[in-house]
């Protein structure tokens, strides 16, 4: 580990339980799929993770806001590198 000019090996002793990480690990990992898939949402998006394109890509819900309206669709996921044009 690296702190201004200073190295350390950053080998110390652990202040938790693993077993307690990993539990609380897990939790996080189940709510990041939960606000992921906007299920604590006022209005969530109840097709997201169940649709796909025609190209069987996944679609992920957007929206669009005109005055005091907001207009929901849902648009083809670009993943990272993808170079397609579809």
């Amino acid at each position: 580990m690296r702190h201004k000019e200073d190295t350390y090996e950053g080998i110390h002793q652990s202040i938790i339980s693993q077993g307690l990480f990993d539990h609380v690990q897990s939790i996080f990992r189940a709510n990041r799929k939960d606000n992921a898939l906007g299920k604590k949402s006022r209005n969530p998006s109840l097709l997201t993770g169940m649709i796909a394109d025609p190209d069987g890509k996944p679609m992920t819900p957007a929206h669009a806001t005109k005055g005091s309206k907001r207009y929901r669709y849902y648009v083809t996921r670009i993943q990272p590198g993808d170079k397609s044009t579809k």
